[in-house]
């Protein structure tokens, strides 16, 4: 799943919503290029074998779908929300290590946020223009736009640091509301690369990768999923000339941790119950292997979250939260 970018406290930016024969026709619209050296003797190679100066510009669409009910003692009162992202990315290779370990730079040129609120509203926010609907929204949106990130790959794919935030924080208002290492480590993980690729595999092959990411509701930061998932390589296609491995995600497990609830509490207040009541995680990924980079990805992440709040006069309100996430990623232009 893609990075989710916390536009507003607990909306992070994930990261997908196409399915894979509509990332071929977008990946065919961009016009890729001839097909180069695909495979290695042996087996398939999908950890990245970049060139320095390589670049490649990303566009990705997002869909955050949000249910909220809320029990109180006398009356439950639902609400929906929705969010929809948009936006650019230009990924550059500046260094490649010769044990196959790389350093790039991530740009978010710019990027797009439209809120439908519970009461019918429609708010836009797009970095391209000079203000927008949500004040706030659109200033933290233009803090992140066109702000270089350092991103360090090791020679399987993970992304294993990042670097440059500061420049983010020092141009937002509320430099908190920024996301962190982890928001943007899942950005890019989400991007050009496949994580944990063992070495050379074969059609039907599958890997586990472990992550853990940040994880909110809407309005309100929760903690982290730890999160074990499975990545199968289910084939290889050819597409305008270019030989393209079809790779699926499944995550097998996904386990909440919930600290960020009770750091949020106010003292002598009687602790929050937090139960993940549902969870589910996939990924698509279509990756092109003359210049080992992702070129279309598909995802989704649903969860139910179950809040129990108790009150002083022995009664609880129960907030329960579904929410699911889509979004895709395209690969729309390569140097």
């Amino acid at each position: 799943m893609f990075g989710d970018l916390r536009f507003v406290p607990a909306w992070r930016w994930p990261v997908l919503v196409m399915a894979v024969a509509a990332l071929a026709s977008a990946l065919l619209a961009a016009g890729v290029g001839p097909a180069r050296a695909q495979t290695d003797q042996g087996g398939i190679d999908l950890r990245p074998r970049w060139t320095p100066g390589q670049a490649a510009t990303f566009e990705f669409v997002n869909l955050r779908s949000s249910t909220s009910s809320l029990e109180l003692p006398d009356r439950t009162i639902d609400a929906d929300f929705e969010i929809r992202s948009e936006g650019q990315v230009r990924w550059v290779v500046d260094r490649v290590e010769e044990d196959g370990s790389a350093r790039c730079t991530m740009t978010l040129e710019w990027m797009s946020a439209t809120l439908v609120t519970p009461d019918g509203q429609t708010l836009t926010n797009d970095t391209r223009k000079g203000s927008g609907d949500d004040p706030t929204m659109h200033g933290l949106l233009k803090a992140m736009a066109s702000k270089a990130l350092t991103i360090t790959v090791a020679a399987d794919g993970t992304v294993t640091a990042v670097d440059g935030l500061k420049a983010m924080r020092d141009a937002a208002d509320d430099a908190e509301m920024v996301p962190d290492e982890v928001d943007f480590n899942e950005t890019a993980t989400e991007l050009a690369v496949i994580s944990g690729v063992p070495g050379l595999i074969a059609v039907g092959d599958d890997w586990s990768v472990e992550h853990t990411w940040n994880y909110g509701i809407v309005g309100m930061d929760v903690g982290s999923l730890d999160q074990e998932w499975t990545y199968t390589l289910e084939g290889v296609e050819t597409i305008e000339g270019v030989a393209v491995a079809v790779v699926r995600g499944e995550a097998d497990r996904i386990k909440l941790d919930a600290s960020a609830v009770a750091e949020q509490q106010p003292e002598g207040m009687p602790d929050i119950g937090v139960r993940l009541t549902d969870a589910s995680a996939t990924s698509q990924v279509l990756f092109d292997l003359s210049r080992r980079e992702a070129v279309g990805r598909y995802g989704t992440l649903a969860t139910t979250l179950e809040l129990r709040i108790p009150l002083p006069n022995g009664q609880t309100i129960r907030r329960t939260v579904t929410e699911t996430i889509e979004g895709t990623t395209v690969r729309m232009a390569e140097e």
